[in-house]
């Protein structure tokens, strides 16, 4: 699938993504994604892997794979990894420029 959430609102994307997850939990089918919405990948996918410049950087579970470091890295963002209130998945918080030791 490439960016099966893009464009849909929130509803939406959860409906897709939950049928997805019946179609491999409940069918046994292997899902491949392309997504560049980290967060919904972090709930909804059991393994991720994170490209950078077309080559693996990482691959694992979500925990293992979105760390502050390896975003950073890969896609030159500032970002706090927190753990989702309901899953305990890896929750991503885009910090704007400058605002490294800004708090609101």
């Amino acid at each position: 699938l490439d960016e099966p959430t893009v464009h849909l609102d929130i509803a939406h994307q959860m409906e897709i993504l939950e049928l997805v997850r019946e179609l491999n939990t409940g069918q046994g089918l292997t899902i491949i994604a392309a997504m560049h919405d980290l967060n919904l990948a972090s709930l909804y996918f059991d393994r991720l892997i994170l490209l950078k410049e077309g080559k693996v950087w990482a691959d694992g579970t979500p925990n293992q794979v979105l760390t502050e470091a390896g975003i950073s890295e890969v896609f030159s963002a500032l970002v706090r990894v927190e753990q989702h209130p309901l899953t305990g998945t890896p929750h991503i918080v885009i910090m704007p420029r400058g605002s490294a030791n800004h708090q609101k």
